[in-house]
């Protein structure tokens, strides 16, 4: 990214979380600079049933945004589930904003999509412990993570440890 990009990139992300984003739809001008054609993953673009199950299960939540302090230096933080359509494939990215200066914009790479595109949702999960979904690992995390759920299937849950976001997964 050119230094100007970049500079752009700071001025969108920081007038996009000021005031504290009271809706990630707020965010829309920094993921068209930055993911140009993409959104972000709204309920109406769930499934019906994931929609029905989300709504019940998350009712105050978004299931393309979290605003969370990640990485435990006191500043809010936000991971964003994006969507696009390349030549009639769905395709799904995940990026988070660190900092309500957007100092850091981080593109957390996604395996290409398929048909279940409908099934994903974001969830936030607690500092604690976190065990792989085969049992043979668990992960402490110190501060809040988020999950990238595909409905009854994979999930990865997301977590910032030693100046990064690694991830553990929770289900296949």
């Amino acid at each position: 990214m050119t230094r100007t990009n970049s500079v752009l990139l700071m001025i969108l992300i920081s007038l996009a979380i000021s005031g504290c984003l009271m809706s990630c739809a707020t965010s829309k001008g920094i993921i068209s600079t930055y993911y140009p054609h993409h959104t972000l993953v709204q309920l109406k673009d769930l499934n019906e049933d994931v929609q029905e199950y989300f709504s019940e299960k998350y009712p105050n939540s978004h299931p393309g945004c979290i605003k969370e302090d990640f990485d435990g230096d006191g500043v809010v933080d936000y991971a964003l589930l994006l969507r696009t359509n390349i030549k009639g494939r769905i395709i799904e990215r995940l990026v988070v904003l660190k900092g309500e200066n957007g100092k850091k914009f981080i593109p957390i790479d996604l395996d290409e999509s398929d048909e279940r595109i409908g099934d994903s949702f974001l969830r936030l999960i607690p500092a604690g412990r976190v065990e792989k979904c085969d049992r043979t690992e668990t992960v402490t995390i110190d501060h809040p993570g988020f999950e990238i759920v595909l409905f009854e299937a994979a999930s990865r849950v997301y977590f910032w440890k030693e100046g990064k976001f690694n991830f553990i997964q929770t289900s296949d």
